[in-house]
């Protein structure tokens, strides 16, 4: 290897050795490229062999004359230093968490490049489009779609029934000491039609993806209730809302409640949940949820992953092909209980065994 000396601090039979503790890859390959420059093999065909080209073989060598075997590990840097300060970061954070504002911004919601503007507005820094995508991911951000919120939603009456949960069940199992368990239970409607939806897909990159939607006007209702603690659920198609199909499905709730529990049925305030006539099974408890809060209904979430997979991009035929479609869906989810669990298990919800009663 005309040039290039090599440090004489170990053999190439003790480095080979050394490789065998080696845990490092990248390491290892370097301490064997130098053992077989030590055993007289040109730096070329080193290079090939070890699969680095001739200045990079050079480099690991020089490193390696200066510091040994530690200098054969890699050394990272921590790159430019950042151009916004970590106030400033959080600022921008926030900025972006709350979302753009008509009035003050003139456009309804962000695109990165409204970021960028806003960044040197605010800081006097200026970002390119990759550069402050690279930023918006390492604060924490993404690209995302939003979950929607009534504009009528009460937050501090979300927040006490969230804080009040504890009670209400206790209040229901002190007036039922013949149930073992207490067992909370969502319950919701779903409109399935033929006027299908569409949802996110892999595509081309610069091109927008086309899928089939139809524009018919046939549905039908599905009528669906679940214990995120359990993972199941019960479940009716109807052809329409009403107090007769609401008397349909709490029947079939309660076939589904264990039988030494008794379900605290948390519903939203539709009229077909407190009419006259009403019947409500004797293991079945109805809590009413505050008013504007789908939020709160872990049965919404649900509703949104089936449309997803299940309804998303479809066609269907007619009302029968409809009701097909929903059973299979369901059926579908009901064979999966850790998906339920995934999908509806809020984290502000009450562990099932903090309500065994006996």
């Amino acid at each position: 290897m005309l040039g290039l000396a090599i440090s004489d601090r170990h053999s190439a039979e003790t480095l080979r050795q050394m490789v065998r503790t080696e845990s490092r890859p990248r390491v290892s390959i370097r301490m064997l490229a130098i053992a077989a420059l030590l055993d007289g093999l040109d730096r070329t065909s080193a290079a090939r062999q070890f699969g680095m080209s001739r200045n990079v073989l050079r480099i690991w060598v020089t490193r390696y004359n200066q510091d040994g075997v530690a200098g054969l590990v890699d050394r990272w840097s921590d790159g430019p230093s950042a151009k916004l300060s970590d106030e400033q970061q959080a600022q921008l954070r926030a900025t972006v968490q709350d979302g753009a504002e008509l009035e003050r911004d003139g456009i309804t919601a962000f695109r990165v490049v409204d970021i960028c503007a806003l960044t040197e507005r605010a800081f006097g820094v200026r970002y390119s489009r990759s550069g402050m995508q690279r930023l918006l991911h390492a604060i924490g951000c993404s690209w995302l779609v939003p979950r929607p919120r009534h504009p009528h939603a009460d937050a501090a009456a979300q927040a006490a029934f969230k804080k009040a949960r504890s009670a209400t069940l206790a209040t229901i199992a002190a007036a039922h000491p013949e149930a073992a368990r207490i067992e909370l239970w969502f319950q919701d409607e779903m409109r399935v039609g033929q006027k299908g939806t569409l949802t996110r897909v892999w595509g081309l990159r610069g091109q927008r993806a086309v899928r089939r939607r139809d524009l018919r006007f046939s549905s039908a209702y599905l009528f669906g209730a679940v214990c995120p603690e359990r993972g199941v659920g019960a479940a009716l198609v109807l052809p329409r809302v009403s107090l007769w199909a609401t008397n349909q499905q709490l029947a079939e709730i309660s076939k589904h409640v264990a039988l030494d529990a008794h379900a605290a049925l948390v519903l939203d305030g539709a009229g077909w949940h407190s009419e006259p006539g009403l019947v409500v099974p004797t293991n079945i408890t109805l809590v009413t949820l505050p008013p504007y809060s789908p939020e709160l209904n872990p049965a919404e979430a649900l509703w949104h992953e089936m449309r997803r997979r299940f309804f998303a991009l479809q066609v269907f035929a007619d009302y029968d092909a409809i009701v097909e479609a929903c059973c299979v869906a369901w059926n579908r989810i009901q064979a999966d209980p850790a998906f339920i669990r995934s999908i509806t298990g809020y984290a502000w919800l009450p562990s099932l065994n903090a309500y065994q009663l006996r």
